[in-house]
């Protein structure tokens, strides 16, 4: 009976064991099953977020590359231009044939003297990945020159061009700047004539600035008049000082204030214009303008 027995309990307990055995590991094949699950789909929000975010970061590149608004271009750094949208072609008046037979090189629409900047922006797309804006000019199709901005960033090894760059027309600055010399030119000319003018000219003329009156120019008869040196930079009160002039100094105020201008006919002063201590009587014809 022993004999009989204990085999039959030996079995019964294996058979035991081998069921909770297979029980532990369905529950763990469940539970790895589960997990996987957990992160495949998490995964796959990832990518959903991620590729919501490229397309949209996509959608608004391309609104931007369609607005017309900046030149955009596509390149290797050898020069040769990939792609390019309108902005960038009205730019330079060339086409999208043009670009597809090869003709479109920054290369070539670069002049001679803009190559050393260029080429210390692609040494700087090498070496740093970007390429910070500067200026310089393209040369169109026509043979015209167009002053441009223009700022680069390298792109990925895998990408169809090497290089993305803006590009911006700023020769309305350009001759907004040449209009502004030409104009600066014009009036330095204007001044140099009336100084001229006014330096030679047969009277004695001086002008005074500030509420404090300074003589700021007299010319040369005038100076030639007063034998005691210039007088440049000093107020009514201080000429007077000085020449010992023996006249009315709230005379010129009162112009200055008013803007009402004073004239007369043998005007009188008195005036040690030699220096000897002696004032002279002096009568001018005068003319006080603000």
């Amino acid at each position: 009976m022993i004999i009989l027995c204990s085999p039959v309990k030996t079995y019964a307990s294996i058979a035991m064991g081998s069921r909770a055995q297979i029980s532990e590991m369905n529950i763990l094949l469940v539970a790895v099953v589960a997990a996987l699950l957990i992160v495949i789909a998490y995964r796959e929000r990832q990518l959903r977020r991620l590729h919501s975010k490229v397309y949209s970061s996509d959608q608004r590149f391309r609104k931007l590359y369609d607005a017309g608004l900046v030149g955009l271009i596509f390149t290797n750094l050898d020069g040769k231009v990939v792609h390019a949208n309108k902005a960038f072609l009205d730019i330079i008046g060339y086409t999208e044939a043009d670009i597809k037979n090869g003709e479109v090189n920054w290369n070539k629409l670069t002049p001679p003297e803009y190559a050393a900047i260029t080429m210390e922006g692609v040494k700087q797309m090498y070496e740093q990945g970007y390429c910070s804006p500067f200026e310089k000019e393209y040369i169109r199709k026509d043979g015209r020159r167009v002053s441009i901005m223009l700022g680069s960033s390298r792109l990925a090894e895998n990408d169809f061009a090497e290089a993305v760059t803006y590009v911006i027309d700023v020769s309305y600055k350009k001759q907004a700047e040449l209009r502004e010399q030409e104009l600066n030119r014009t009036i330095k000319k204007q001044r140099e004539e009336l100084y001229s003018i006014l330096m030679n000219a047969p009277a004695m003329i001086a002008i005074r600035r500030g509420p404090e009156l300074r003589l700021e120019f007299s010319n040369k008869i005038a100076s030639d008049f007063a034998k005691l040196g210039s007088g440049l930079g000093l107020t009514t009160e201080e000429l007077m000082e000085k020449f010992k002039v023996m006249a009315d100094p709230q005379l010129s105020r009162e112009v200055y204030l008013t803007g009402v201008p004073f004239s007369a006919k043998a005007f009188h002063i008195q005036m040690d214009r030699h220096g000897t201590g002696q004032p002279e009587d002096i009568w001018l014809d005068m003319v006080l303008e603000a």
